[in-house]
């Protein structure tokens, strides 16, 4: 395994397993700084979710090539079919489960459940708790990277993956990645 952060992000990813015909799913795109990292690495297609509609409208004016873009959450499969999105006055935080003191109800977005995801070569997860409830439902990816957020522990995401048959280890700052082979 060959493990490589991107930018200063956290997320970890293995390059070796990845080629121009590769498929990545950003969820939780934000700004798109994750996509703008990668792609020095590897050009491949990316699907980018991002229910933050101010952090949409800056992916859209980033005109990415080969990226597909989705002003949508991604949740399990057993949630419902719209959410409403808070956001949180420091910009970069927000989430579905209005986990963060001072945040306030924002836009309501469409679902995207896990069902839905075709599969993919690597998944990064940064969705500020929604990873949690993703889980609990089949991931389609040979490696993920998941931000642990303040409702779940890297302990219990692990558990999680590796009932699906992910080998995984926790990684610096608050990140957990997983593969299959």
């Amino acid at each position: 395994m060959n493990l490589t952060e991107i930018g200063r992000l956290g997320h970890w990813v293995d390059l070796t397993k990845l080629n121009k015909d590769s498929v990545i799913i950003d969820a939780g795109a934000c700004s798109g700084e994750f996509i703008e990292e990668i792609r020095k690495m590897v050009n491949c297609k990316i699907i980018a979710i991002e229910p933050d509609i101010d952090s949409f409208k800056t992916l859209e004016g980033k005109n990415f090539d080969n990226v597909e873009l989705h002003n949508n959450a991604l949740v399990g499969n057993g949630e419902p079919e719209l959410s409403t999105f808070y956001s949180y006055p420091l910009k970069e935080l927000g989430n579905i489960f209005n986990l963060y003191p001072g945040s306030f109800g924002g836009n309501i977005v469409k679902n995207i459940k896990t069902q839905d995801l075709p599969t993919a070569d690597y998944i990064k997860m940064d969705i500020e708790g929604a990873e949690k409830l993703l889980l609990e439902d089949k991931i389609d990816t040979k490696q993920i990277s998941i931000e642990v957020h303040n409702n779940c522990n890297a302990d219990e995401i692990i558990k999680k993956l590796e009932e699906q048959g992910f080998s995984c280890q926790k990684m610096p700052r608050s990140e957990v990645y997983g593969f299959k082979e």
